[in-house]
């Protein structure tokens, strides 16, 4: 949301009652991109990672209830698009720049310096890596 909230709804297997279960407070600014990835039952995993306009990352574990695990720092620069495999948190950002995380400790891997303008969107083939 714009006020940096992310919305957690219960959504049925059949039926309209779709309930509002939680409210995720990390954000000051917009959230600009949600991603997630199937935790496949380890525990203490990092699924889903939200990004926000001044280019914060916070990387959550989901069930019952959420669990923030770990803050990426942003630097004034938004992040309109994030993406997670396998642990990896890709985030593209408005300077034109990808950086590559590790999604659990929220370790600086890689930063790619090869674009002149913001990365807009960013996908990837789960399939291959």
């Amino acid at each position: 949301m714009w006020s940096g909230r992310v919305l957690v709804f219960d959504i049925p297997a059949k039926g309209p009652n779709i309930v509002l279960s939680e409210e995720l407070a990390g954000h000051q600014t917009p959230v600009t991109d949600i991603a997630t990835e199937p935790a496949q039952g380890q525990d203490c995993v990092a699924d889903v990672v939200t990004a926000d306009d001044s280019g914060l990352l916070c990387v959550w574990r989901s069930g019952p209830e959420f669990k923030l695990l770990t803050r990426i720092p942003g630097f004034g620069v938004p992040c309109p698009s994030v993406q997670l495999w396998q642990g990896t948190i890709a985030a593209g950002y408005g300077n034109g720049q990808v950086r590559l995380y590790e999604a659990s400790t929220g370790t600086l891997h890689v930063q790619i310096d090869a674009h002149a303008r913001a990365i807009c969107a960013l996908d990837l083939a789960p399939e291959v890596g």
